[in-house]
């Protein structure tokens, strides 16, 4: 009996780990493709809108008042 084993030319000369990880990535990227086109997930976003505005505004504030110290020192050299 003879049976025919079905192989990806682009990686066959690859160690598994990596022939792995090419596979995993492929499949990684096919999830997210499934997300970003099958489900709602800008409706939710949009009905989140004040929610996430509002946390976007909180990390500007937070980055702003964590950077000015920096930026004075450096001016004041």
């Amino acid at each position: 009996m003879r049976a025919t084993a079905s192989t990806f030319p682009r990686y066959v000369r690859q160690s598994n780990a990596k022939a792995h990880q090419a596979f995993y990535m492929q499949r990684l990227r096919n999830y997210s493709r499934y997300l970003i086109e099958d489900t709602g997930w800008d409706e939710e976003l949009i009905a989140q809108e004040k929610w996430v505005n509002k946390v976007c505004l909180g990390i500007a504030i937070f980055s702003a008042l964590y950077f000015t110290p920096i930026l004075l020192s450096s001016l004041m050299k």
